[in-house]
């Protein structure tokens, strides 16, 4: 066969396969008419029903990214439900192989979170990292408010989760583990809570008013919200703790940092030491940068006792003194051995303050139970097999604190 010949045939056989497939591939239409790129969803509970909020990617014509978003919320008797009502509305299904996070609304946390979450997380429709956010509002306002936000800002809500696990508080929790702290004896997990400034978004209705009123015209960056909105979110460091999956209580920023001294996730904070006196002071605030912290725990039961001892290492540095309405600008003096008696006698109060509250109210949220069954798995059992009620187990636990303070200035 010439060589002429077995291009003719070549050249049949590309012809061919292009006429068979080419019409099939011009009609299929783009990902993009066909799924809808979810960012975010929030869950609320609307009577006994669940709905859902999912802020959807409006992709746009530029060569910069610099996609609007909207929210589009539907009902249902379960998070399957409910996701098909979103999808009937949108026309499209939902894409949540990109949802970075998750809001819960605080109705929801009355119920069990493990049975309302179980679908996302045993689905393969989004990844198991996606992380949870608690809000005292409803899961849906919170997702609109990001929505307004500039396209540089469109997963503000998961840097801020993320600032406080890594500065302030370790409080970030993601699906997968929700779902392995409930596995777990303590069944505890701590979820940050983020709200919206309801006066911002207050201001920011009167302040549009007043625009349309004088004939202005104002634009959107994020699906329809004025470019005058003030409205932000509210970050208080604050968080839920939940139990068997049931939220059983909030805490406070000041709460959380008082765990957070036995938590080696957080590296960052801020000490501050009121009233304190020495040679050169006289009832003075001196607030004091944490810059990197170190915990190791030395487990132990003596005579049917628990008894944790924490071993701290602070970096710390004195970042201002106010003394007598007086603001001390040279620092490096005043570091000496009152200062760090003072440091080491608020971090053991600070302690005993979570210890007491944890005992309270019956969780653990610190892993005293999984520090104890590593280390001492024998005594341990035997310590457990002791108790009426295995669950209070934190009842009966001391905590002893030992602060090394250096200064890193």
């Amino acid at each position: 066969m010439d060589k002429a010949l077995k291009y003719r045939i070549v050249a049949w056989m590309v012809a061919i396969f292009l006429l068979i497939l080419l019409p099939n591939a011009v009609s299929v239409p783009s990902e993009l008419q066909t799924t809808a790129i979810v960012s975010g969803i929030g869950i609320d509970k609307e009577g006994e029903e669940i709905s859902l909020s999912a802020q959807i990617l409006i992709p746009q014509p530029s060569t910069s990214y610099s996609p609007k978003s909207t929210v589009i919320s539907g009902t249902g008797k379960d998070l399957m439900d409910a996701i098909s009502a979103v999808e009937l509305k949108t026309g499209q299904s939902l894409g949540l192989a990109h949802c970075y996070i998750i809001i819960i609304g605080d109705e929801l946390c009355n119920d069990n979170l493990i049975e309302t979450l179980d679908f996302l997380m045993r689905s393969n429709i989004m990844g198991n990292n996606t992380a949870l956010i608690h809000t005292s509002q409803k899961a849906e306002d919170i997702l609109k408010v990001s929505s307004q936000f500039s396209e540089s800002d469109i997963n503000n809500l998961q840097n801020i989760a993320k600032f406080n696990k890594e500065n302030y508080n370790s409080t970030s929790t993601s699906l997968i583990e929700l779902f392995s702290e409930y596995a777990l004896p303590a069944s505890a997990s701590v979820i940050a809570t983020i709200d919206s400034d309801k006066s911002a978004e207050q201001q920011s209705g009167s302040n549009s008013g007043e625009s349309s009123n004088s004939g202005g015209e104002s634009s959107s960056q994020n699906g329809g919200s004025s470019s005058s909105s003030t409205s932000a979110f509210k970050n208080e460091g604050k968080a839920i703790v939940v139990k068997k999956g049931k939220k059983i209580l909030d805490l406070e920023q000041d709460d959380i940092m008082k765990f957070n001294w036995l938590d080696s996730g957080t590296q960052k904070g801020n000490i501050l030491i009121e009233n304190y006196s020495d040679k050169n002071l006289q009832n003075a605030t001196i607030g004091i940068k944490q810059t990197a912290k170190s915990v190791h725990f030395n487990p132990k039961i003596t005579n049917g006792t628990p008894i944790l001892e924490a071993n701290i290492t602070l970096d710390t540095r004195i970042e201002s003194i106010e003394n007598g309405g007086k603001i001390q600008t040279s620092h490096k003096n005043y570091y000496n051995e009152t200062l760090v008696s003072a440091i080491k006698t608020k971090i053991n109060q600070d302690v005993q303050d979570a210890l007491n509250l944890a005992k309270e109210y019956n969780f653990d949220i610190m892993d005293i139970y999984a520090i104890f069954n590593s280390n001492l798995t024998a005594d341990w059992k035997k310590y457990l097999n002791g108790l009426d009620d295995k669950d209070n187990y934190m009842q009966n636990l001391e905590i002893v604190v030992n602060v090394n303070v250096k200064n890193k200035e």
